[in-house]
Protein backbone atom coordinates (compact mmCIF):
# COMPACT_ATOMS: atom_id res chain seq x y z
CA UNK A 1 0.00 0.00 0.00
CA UNK A 2 0.98 3.23 -0.64
CA UNK A 3 2.09 4.95 2.83
CA UNK A 4 5.42 6.38 2.34
CA UNK A 5 6.58 9.37 1.49
CA UNK A 6 9.62 7.65 -0.41
CA UNK A 7 8.59 6.42 -3.68
CA UNK A 8 11.42 4.35 -3.85
CA UNK A 9 11.13 2.95 -0.26
CA UNK A 10 7.59 2.31 -0.60
CA UNK A 11 7.95 0.18 -3.95
CA UNK A 12 11.38 -1.54 -1.68
CA UNK A 13 9.10 -2.17 1.47
CA UNK A 14 5.83 -3.82 -1.24
CA UNK A 15 8.17 -6.14 -2.77
CA UNK A 16 9.18 -7.35 0.75
CA UNK A 17 5.78 -7.60 2.39
CA UNK A 18 4.51 -9.66 -0.81
CA UNK A 19 7.34 -11.90 -0.88
CA UNK A 20 8.44 -12.53 2.49
CA UNK A 21 5.31 -12.07 3.98
CA UNK A 22 4.21 -15.42 2.16
CA UNK A 23 7.56 -17.21 2.66
CA UNK A 24 10.75 -17.14 0.54
CA UNK A 25 10.10 -19.96 -1.78
CA UNK A 26 6.30 -18.60 -2.48
CA UNK A 27 5.37 -17.65 -6.08
CA UNK A 28 3.94 -14.98 -7.74
CA UNK A 29 0.84 -17.95 -8.90
CA UNK A 30 0.86 -18.96 -5.10
CA UNK A 31 0.08 -15.57 -4.35
CA UNK A 32 -2.36 -14.79 -6.75
CA UNK A 33 -4.06 -18.11 -5.59
CA UNK A 34 -4.15 -17.16 -2.13
CA UNK A 35 -6.04 -13.98 -2.26
CA UNK A 36 -8.48 -14.98 -5.35
CA UNK A 37 -11.52 -14.45 -3.45
CA UNK A 38 -10.71 -10.75 -3.51
CA UNK A 39 -11.30 -8.46 -6.39
CA UNK A 40 -11.07 -4.58 -7.58
CA UNK A 41 -14.64 -2.90 -7.83
CA UNK A 42 -15.29 0.22 -9.37
CA UNK A 43 -14.30 2.99 -7.57
CA UNK A 44 -14.43 6.86 -8.48
CA UNK A 45 -12.23 8.55 -5.82
CA UNK A 46 -11.84 12.05 -7.74
CA UNK A 47 -15.48 12.56 -5.94
CA UNK A 48 -15.20 10.20 -2.88
CA UNK A 49 -16.30 12.54 0.04
CA UNK A 50 -13.76 10.93 2.33
CA UNK A 51 -11.72 13.38 0.44
CA UNK A 52 -14.17 16.65 2.26
CA UNK A 53 -14.42 14.88 5.62
CA UNK A 54 -14.34 17.58 8.27
CA UNK A 55 -10.67 15.57 10.18
CA UNK A 56 -9.20 15.86 7.15
CA UNK A 57 -9.69 19.12 6.07
CA UNK A 58 -6.69 20.98 6.11
CA UNK A 59 -4.84 18.06 4.29
CA UNK A 60 -6.80 19.53 1.43
CA UNK A 61 -7.31 16.22 -0.33
CA UNK A 62 -9.41 17.26 -2.63
CA UNK A 63 -7.10 19.75 -4.52
CA UNK A 64 -4.94 16.56 -5.83
CA UNK A 65 -6.23 13.10 -5.40
CA UNK A 66 -3.99 11.22 -8.02
CA UNK A 67 -4.98 7.33 -7.29
CA UNK A 68 -7.45 5.54 -5.54
CA UNK A 69 -8.70 1.92 -5.49
CA UNK A 70 -11.09 -0.82 -3.69
CA UNK A 71 -10.15 -4.12 -2.37
CA UNK A 72 -13.53 -6.05 -1.85
CA UNK A 73 -13.78 -9.78 -0.39
CA UNK A 74 -17.09 -11.29 -0.03
CA UNK A 75 -17.82 -14.20 3.03
CA UNK A 76 -20.87 -15.92 3.62
CA UNK A 77 -22.53 -15.31 6.62
CA UNK A 78 -22.06 -19.12 7.83
CA UNK A 79 -18.25 -18.56 7.34
CA UNK A 80 -18.11 -15.30 10.05
CA UNK A 81 -17.05 -16.14 13.26
CA UNK A 82 -21.02 -16.63 15.04
CA UNK A 83 -20.21 -14.05 18.19
CA UNK A 84 -19.04 -11.82 15.52
CA UNK A 85 -21.56 -11.98 13.43
CA UNK A 86 -23.93 -11.65 16.36
CA UNK A 87 -22.20 -8.63 17.00
CA UNK A 88 -22.41 -6.83 13.71
CA UNK A 89 -25.57 -7.45 12.91
CA UNK A 90 -26.66 -5.94 16.21
CA UNK A 91 -24.55 -2.47 15.15
CA UNK A 92 -21.52 -4.00 17.40
CA UNK A 93 -18.20 -2.78 16.11
CA UNK A 94 -16.65 -6.48 17.31
CA UNK A 95 -16.63 -7.79 13.28
CA UNK A 96 -14.71 -4.41 12.33
CA UNK A 97 -12.51 -4.16 14.60
CA UNK A 98 -11.84 -7.81 14.17
CA UNK A 99 -11.07 -6.78 10.21
CA UNK A 100 -8.73 -4.42 11.06
CA UNK A 101 -6.74 -6.10 13.63
CA UNK A 102 -6.16 -8.69 11.19
CA UNK A 103 -5.24 -6.38 8.25
CA UNK A 104 -2.60 -5.10 10.62
CA UNK A 105 -1.94 -7.08 13.30
CA UNK A 106 -1.27 -10.79 11.30
CA UNK A 107 1.35 -11.61 8.39
CA UNK A 108 0.59 -9.20 5.79
CA UNK A 109 1.62 -6.06 7.39
CA UNK A 110 4.37 -7.42 9.44
CA UNK A 111 7.52 -6.40 7.27
CA UNK A 112 5.89 -2.60 7.00
CA UNK A 113 5.35 -2.63 10.87
CA UNK A 114 9.10 -4.13 11.51
CA UNK A 115 10.41 -1.57 9.39
CA UNK A 116 8.57 1.12 10.98
CA UNK A 117 10.04 -0.28 14.33
CA UNK A 118 13.35 -0.54 12.98
CA UNK A 119 13.60 3.10 12.06
CA UNK A 120 10.91 4.89 13.68
CA UNK A 121 10.24 3.95 17.22
CA UNK A 122 11.77 6.19 20.28
CA UNK A 123 10.79 7.39 22.83
CA UNK A 124 8.33 9.42 21.70
CA UNK A 125 5.87 7.25 19.87
CA UNK A 126 6.54 4.58 22.68
CA UNK A 127 3.03 4.32 23.63
CA UNK A 128 2.05 3.45 19.72
CA UNK A 129 0.27 0.17 18.58
CA UNK A 130 4.10 -1.91 18.15
CA UNK A 131 3.41 -5.45 18.57
CA UNK A 132 1.07 -7.42 16.80
CA UNK A 133 -0.81 -8.77 20.09
CA UNK A 134 -1.80 -4.95 20.97
CA UNK A 135 -2.52 -4.33 17.51
CA UNK A 136 -4.89 -7.12 17.27
CA UNK A 137 -6.83 -6.58 20.22
CA UNK A 138 -7.37 -2.43 19.50
CA UNK A 139 -10.39 -1.07 19.56
CA UNK A 140 -9.12 1.57 16.78
CA UNK A 141 -10.90 4.25 18.60
CA UNK A 142 -10.03 8.07 17.04
CA UNK A 143 -6.72 8.86 17.49
CA UNK A 144 -5.03 5.33 17.74
CA UNK A 145 -1.73 5.35 16.17
CA UNK A 146 -0.23 2.70 14.37
CA UNK A 147 2.96 2.03 14.74
CA UNK A 148 4.28 6.07 14.21
CA UNK A 149 2.30 5.08 10.53
CA UNK A 150 -0.86 5.46 10.63
CA UNK A 151 -3.64 7.22 12.54
CA UNK A 152 -7.29 6.73 12.65
CA UNK A 153 -9.36 9.53 12.29
CA UNK A 154 -12.54 8.12 12.11
CA UNK A 155 -15.16 5.46 12.94
CA UNK A 156 -18.56 4.50 12.88
CA UNK A 157 -20.35 0.76 13.14
CA UNK A 158 -19.07 -0.02 9.64
CA UNK A 159 -15.99 1.74 8.99
CA UNK A 160 -12.74 2.83 10.54
CA UNK A 161 -10.30 5.82 8.34
CA UNK A 162 -6.68 6.17 9.08
CA UNK A 163 -4.97 8.73 8.20
CA UNK A 164 -1.37 7.88 6.54
CA UNK A 165 1.80 8.86 4.33
CA UNK A 166 4.30 10.39 6.99
CA UNK A 167 4.38 10.54 10.64
CA UNK A 168 1.10 11.29 12.20
CA UNK A 169 3.23 13.48 14.62
CA UNK A 170 4.79 15.57 11.34
CA UNK A 171 3.09 18.75 10.62
CA UNK A 172 -0.61 16.70 11.57
CA UNK A 173 -2.58 20.08 10.40
CA UNK A 174 -1.02 20.69 6.94
CA UNK A 175 -1.01 19.02 3.55
CA UNK A 176 2.33 16.46 3.37
CA UNK A 177 3.82 15.82 -0.55
CA UNK A 178 1.54 12.77 -0.11
CA UNK A 179 -1.19 11.63 1.98
CA UNK A 180 -2.92 8.39 2.36
CA UNK A 181 -6.65 7.51 3.44
CA UNK A 182 -6.87 4.21 4.26
CA UNK A 183 -10.75 3.47 4.63
CA UNK A 184 -11.73 -0.32 6.18
CA UNK A 185 -15.34 -1.19 5.46
CA UNK A 186 -17.33 -3.99 6.87
CA UNK A 187 -21.02 -4.03 5.17
CA UNK A 188 -23.25 -6.94 6.25
CA UNK A 189 -26.24 -8.16 3.39
CA UNK A 190 -28.96 -9.65 5.00
CA UNK A 191 -30.24 -10.50 1.64
CA UNK A 192 -27.71 -12.27 0.42
CA UNK A 193 -26.22 -13.60 3.53
CA UNK A 194 -22.82 -11.69 2.94
CA UNK A 195 -20.07 -10.16 4.64
CA UNK A 196 -18.53 -7.87 2.22
CA UNK A 197 -14.64 -6.45 3.53
CA UNK A 198 -13.88 -3.63 1.72
CA UNK A 199 -9.62 -1.73 1.58
CA UNK A 200 -10.05 1.24 0.04
CA UNK A 201 -7.13 3.67 -0.80
CA UNK A 202 -6.77 6.90 -1.62
CA UNK A 203 -3.69 8.62 -2.40
CA UNK A 204 -3.31 12.56 -2.82
CA UNK A 205 -0.22 14.73 -3.44
CA UNK A 206 -2.16 17.98 -2.09
CA UNK A 207 -0.89 20.29 -4.86
CA UNK A 208 2.34 20.19 -2.92
CA UNK A 209 4.02 19.13 -6.13
CA UNK A 210 4.51 21.02 -8.73
CA UNK A 211 4.88 18.78 -11.91
CA UNK A 212 1.81 15.88 -13.37
CA UNK A 213 3.75 13.06 -12.54
CA UNK A 214 1.27 10.49 -11.08
CA UNK A 215 1.84 10.00 -7.35
CA UNK A 216 2.04 6.14 -8.31
CA UNK A 217 3.46 4.61 -11.20
CA UNK A 218 2.52 1.07 -13.20
CA UNK A 219 4.74 -1.21 -11.55
CA UNK A 220 3.94 0.71 -7.73
CA UNK A 221 0.61 0.35 -8.27
CA UNK A 222 0.52 -3.54 -9.32
CA UNK A 223 2.92 -4.12 -6.26
CA UNK A 224 0.12 -1.62 -4.77
CA UNK A 225 -2.60 -4.38 -5.39
CA UNK A 226 -1.43 -6.93 -4.68
CA UNK A 227 -0.36 -5.78 -1.49
CA UNK A 228 -3.85 -4.58 -0.68
CA UNK A 229 -5.30 -8.16 -1.62
CA UNK A 230 -2.98 -9.60 0.77
CA UNK A 231 -4.00 -7.04 3.36
CA UNK A 232 -7.74 -7.92 2.99
CA UNK A 233 -7.23 -11.61 2.63
CA UNK A 234 -5.22 -11.52 6.05
CA UNK A 235 -8.04 -9.31 7.46
CA UNK A 236 -11.25 -10.97 6.63
CA UNK A 237 -8.95 -14.69 7.36
CA UNK A 238 -9.23 -13.37 10.82
CA UNK A 239 -13.19 -12.65 10.98
CA UNK A 240 -13.74 -16.72 9.40
CA UNK A 241 -14.43 -20.20 11.51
Amino acid sequence: MSFLRSRGLRTTLVSLALTTSVGAGACFIGLQQWTKPTYFEAFDFKSHPVLHHPSLEPLRLAEKPQFGDSCVREVAFQDIEPELLQDGLSGGTALLEQFAGGVFGRYAFRIQRNLMKLFRKSDANSTDLWEEEQISHSDFNIGTIIADDFIVRDKSSTSIMLQGGTSPRYSPDEPHEMDTIVTLRVNLDRERQLAEFRLECIVATNGITTDDRPALGTAEIFLHQCYSKLLLTAGSDSCIL
